[in-house]
């Protein structure tokens, strides 16, 4: 996984969590604290249909965690949802399965060239 988080205190109030390589293990508490979340955008370049599944929690467990949100997308397939007015959380930890069951643990077989790719703007 290739996780980067962006602040920008000094120009905007947001912060960009970007995941490149998003997976069934779980990103946990990539804003390193509580925040509002405004907006998911995923590119999912793969062949599969995919379920971003995020949870305000500082760790999560991929089939045992039940995600506060789940965001669903075709494969090969560019999203974003917007989120107006944003939504509170203490931590936010994130992953991806196939399946859109909390119990699902199931990551996407990723072929060559293909990624599930995720931003996450808060503030």
């Amino acid at each position: 996984m290739a996780l980067s988080v962006t602040d920008h205190d000094s120009a905007v109030d947001y912060k960009i969590v970007h995941e490149s390589s998003l997976n069934a293990t779980p990103d946990n508490n990539v804003t390193s604290g509580p925040g509002t979340l405004h907006s998911v955008f995923i590119n999912n370049n793969n062949d599969e249909y995919i379920y971003i599944k995020i949870v305000d929690a500082y760790s999560a467990s991929a089939g045992s965690t039940n995600p506060t949100w789940v965001f669903p997308c075709a494969a090969n397939s560019i999203l974003n949802f917007e989120i107006p007015g944003g939504q509170s959380f203490s931590a936010l930890s994130i992953w991806c399965t196939t399946g859109a069951s909390p119990a699902d643990s199931t990551a996407p077989s990723l072929g060559v060239g293909e990624s599930v790719k995720v931003h996450l703007v808060t503030s």
